[in-house]
């Protein structure tokens, strides 16, 4: 619970919360404007032209249905380019040891570096490459071109001499303080001695803001004090001894959402089934189908949605509204047989055996194929019945010429008669 506390407080903010929920826009004339004005539910208003306004009024009611995966993507995004950028770049291109890291946010992060004092802070990372070959071949696919911002590439924001950090979101750098949460111009009392009191004598200094709040009518003004510079940090959870060593032992804990494995606290985390301690091969998945892949939607009693069977490549699929996730085949220790586990249309785990499914095919097919006898037998039976009543039928075209032929060959058998008897009269 704490550490989901946690993600809301430091990842689900502008990046996820939709603030458009909260309140309506509208573009109103000058009268218009002067009447929600005197409305409960006004907010703001910005002139566009001489008859045109945005008004910005209260929703009666809201939603808070943002789906929470999003505030999970942002903070385990930033923290994979974080990692990726430290140690596939940083500790291969540069020397480690002259440099330290500050403070960081969810997409920047605050470096000192030791490089060459004879140099401004415009030396950046120059003086600390100990890698030429590897720094020039990657630099392009890791830093931004001219300052311009590109995706997935890291640009230098600001450069300085100077950089007091006291926790995320809480620092001072080239004398610009930053301090989420509080109004500067309101507080003059924090300032760069205030930073020096607090990391020397734990001094907790504290801020009011001062707000303007119109609701129904009535404008308010409204103070709110909190300390605003105590040194502390709490945007993160720090684990026991005892919790930290096993995890550097690669302790296996038990997943909360399925009681039948565990998982490994370390990196390559590793998934084990808690029956057999059998370490469980990770997931492959596909972005798509070969054209031989067919559909599986029944076996026996059971009924199956998004499921596949890939002929070319021999392998059981599942979509999963991104990929095609590729099933594990197990197999069975007494008999040997294949199987694998595929979930129904009424979510319950189907354990499908390769063998009896072969045999379901092989009936499928005897199915199909005495259907298909049976309606070429139909078709058969329904060509010779019509043709026994065309044979039937005497004033057709078929029988006439049939009768026809009947009395051409009576009358070829007389003539042949006649010309036998002609040919014996000739030998007498």
């Amino acid at each position: 619970g704490q550490f989901c506390k946690l993600i809301l407080n430091s990842a689900f903010g502008g990046d996820a919360l939709n603030s458009e929920k909260y309140s309506n826009t509208r573009l109103l004339s000058a009268n218009k404007t002067y009447i929600q004005h005197m409305m409960g539910s006004f907010i703001h208003s910005i002139e566009l032209n001489e008859d045109l306004y945005a008004v910005q009024v209260d929703r009666e009611n809201c939603r808070c249905n943002t789906c929470l995966q999003v505030a999970y993507f942002v903070l385990d995004s930033a923290k994979f380019w974080y990692v990726n950028f430290i140690y596939n770049f940083m500790k291969k291109a540069y020397d480690m040891s002259r440099m330290h890291f500050v403070q960081g946010d969810t997409d920047s992060l605050t470096w000192a570096i030791c490089g060459n004092p004879n140099r401004g802070p415009d030396q950046l990372f120059e003086e600390v490459i100990k890698d030429q070959e590897f720094y020039d071949r990657y630099k392009d696919c890791v830093y931004t071109d001219n300052g311009q911002k590109q995706i997935l590439h890291i640009g230098v924001e600001k450069q300085g001499y100077n950089c007091i950090a006291l926790s995320p979101k809480n620092y001072i750098i080239n004398d610009e303080i930053v301090l989420k949460g509080v109004i500067l111009d309101q507080n003059p009392q924090i300032n760069e001695q205030t930073f020096v009191n607090c990391i020397n004598n734990g001094t907790v200094t504290t801020a009011i803001n001062t707000t303007l709040c119109q609701r129904k009518g009535t404008m308010s003004r409204l103070q709110m004090e909190r300390n605003a510079i105590t040194g502390s940090h709490t945007k993160m959870i720090k684990m026991t001894a005892q919790r930290e060593a096993q995890a550097n032992e690669g302790q296996f804990v038990p997943l909360v959402a399925d009681n039948e494995f565990e998982i490994n606290d370390t990196y390559p985390h590793q998934i084990r089934r808690i029956k057999d301690q059998k370490i469980m091969n990770p997931c492959e998945d596909n972005d798509s189908l070969s054209d031989e892949a067919i559909v599986i939607n029944e076996y026996d009693r059971y009924r199956f949605e998004f499921y596949y069977y890939d002929q070319e490549t021999d392998e059981f699929l599942y979509y999963n509204g991104r990929q095609y996730r590729q099933l594990h085949i197990n197999e069975m220790k007494k008999s040997g047989a294949l199987f694998v586990y595929m979930i129904d249309t009424d979510d319950k785990r189907v354990k499908i055996i390769l063998d009896s499914m072969d045999r379901c095919e092989q009936k499928l097919d005897v199915k199909i194929n005495k259907q298909r006898e049976a309606s070429m037998q139909g078709l058969l039976k329904q060509k010779l019945k019509k043709e026994i009543i065309d044979l039937n039928v005497k004033n057709t075209y078929q029988n006439r010429l049939h009768n026809v032929l009947e009395d051409y060959s009576d009358a070829r058998n007389n003539y042949k008669e006649d010309l036998e008897q002609l040919v014996e009269k000739i030998d007498e």
